[in-house]
């Protein structure tokens, strides 16, 4: 995911791009904080970190130092991409586990 990030920033500079984020909690957040940093030098990038276990205060905290959005509680498909301009022209990618993947197709 930060690999395919990087390269849509670095060879489609002005590309609209969102990263939809699910993790359980902050410990299980790899190169969460890096992400969100990028968004500080690109105009382009909408970061959303969607923490299913993390608590409030913690969220809020990581706000205020941290560009892009932190929403408590789980991706929501039909919520999530009814925020993106025109949905179904966009391309997505996805990783993680099959099960999760194949709900998330099947919004």
């Amino acid at each position: 995911m930060a690999s395919m990030l990087r390269w849509s920033l670095e060879a489609t500079p002005k590309r609209a791009v969102a990263l939809l984020y699910q993790v359980k909690d902050f410990a299980h957040w790899p190169l969460g904080e890096n992400l969100h940093k990028w968004q500080q030098n690109f105009d382009n990038i909408r970061l959303q970190s969607y923490m299913s276990r993390s608590e409030e205060k913690e969220l809020s905290a990581t706000r205020s130092r941290l560009p892009g959005e932190f929403i408590k509680g789980k991706f929501d498909v039909k919520h999530a991409l009814a925020a993106l301009p025109n949905p179904q022209q966009n391309d997505y990618f996805m990783c993680g586990p099959e099960g999760w993947m194949q709900a998330l197709r099947e919004g």
